[in-house]
């Protein structure tokens, strides 16, 4: 084994390690906030009322309001249109949009004044979902650092 070849896998190693050593600090910063975000959804629901903010008080229409491409594990923003309402809306681009199409605040679905710990627990979520996202890039990362460490030794 040459200098060369021991020093860029000496290199690759620390950098299999930092990324590891920054997982474990995203992970543990993810599990706080979600930590908080769950705590904030219980002190809502024990100050407005454990009935009035419940699944009972979930809409029927219920869309994801975040989703993560898997190619790019990036986050999209925005609900989703569905397959067949593409197809719909091309043959009748004339028709306005219903009112239900829009975005609407899942928080609206308990009423227009809840609870700051509601929101709180909201952006606690979306938060979560930022960190958990970059975890999971970070991961791929690492794991990628060391495919390409153990093909360099062989």
């Amino acid at each position: 084994m040459t200098h060369k070849h021991s020093q860029d896998l000496d290199s690759q190693l620390l950098q299999v390690l930092d990324g590891v050593a920054e997982y474990q600090q995203l992970q543990q910063s993810a599990g706080v906030t979600l930590r908080k975000a769950w705590f904030d959804l219980a002190q809502a629901r024990r100050s407005a009322g454990y009935r009035w903010i419940s699944p009972d008080q979930y809409s029927g229409n219920m869309r994801a309001t975040a989703t993560v491409d898997p190619e790019t594990m990036q986050i999209v923003r925005g609900v989703p249109v569905p397959e067949e309402s593409e197809a719909e809306s091309e043959s009748e681009t004339s028709k306005p949009k219903s009112k239900s199409s829009k975005y609407t605040d899942p928080l609206h679905w308990f009423g227009m004044l809840v609870p700051p710990s509601l929101r709180d627990s909201q952006r606690g979520f979306q938060l979560s979902l930022d960190k958990l996202v970059e975890l999971a890039q970070l991961q791929r990362h690492v794991m990628e650092g060391q495919r390409r460490l153990a093909s360099a030794q062989n």
